[in-house]
């Protein structure tokens, strides 16, 4: 299985997490079977394409 497109060519992002949110965090990706990066990268996806930003788009 190749990679996503998304870690192809990533946009850096820089994120403040407490403890709490991480363990949350870990245990949803665990539940879905996916990595924590790409648990994040789908969050971060979704919430740019709410919010009106296109795919392509350079966020830096």
């Amino acid at each position: 299985m190749g990679r996503p497109k998304s870690f192809r060519n990533p946009t850096r992002v820089s994120l403040t997490l407490n403890r709490d949110t991480v363990a949350t965090a870990k245990r949803v990706a665990r539940r879905r079977r996916c990595s924590l990066s790409e648990l994040v990268s789908q969050i971060l996806d979704g919430h740019f394409r709410k919010n009106g930003h296109g795919r392509g788009r350079n966020f830096s």
